[in-house]
């Protein structure tokens, strides 16, 4: 397949196998969507609940991303 020419239709194909279940797909959306790009609004709620998804399919990379967004995140009143 060949690479996208523009954010649309990287995030299209992206979404094509996040719908078949793919977690190493849904953990790179979830990166997605922390940073903010592909014409993504940053959504670290979105982010946070994508990488879940991920790591109960099995990605470890996903796992590791999830703990460093809870590792990173400011608890509030601290």
């Amino acid at each position: 397949t060949p690479m996208p020419k523009n954010d649309a239709n990287a995030l299209a194909m992206v979404q094509a196998r996040v719908g078949k279940k793919d977690p190493v797909a849904i953990n790179y959306l979830g990166g997605q969507y922390y940073h903010g790009e592909l014409g993504l609004q940053k959504n670290m709620c979105k982010a946070i609940e994508l990488w879940a998804e991920a790591v109960e399919l099995g990605s470890i990379d996903a796992l590791y991303n999830l703990g460093n967004a809870y590792y990173h995140t400011p608890t509030p009143g601290a």
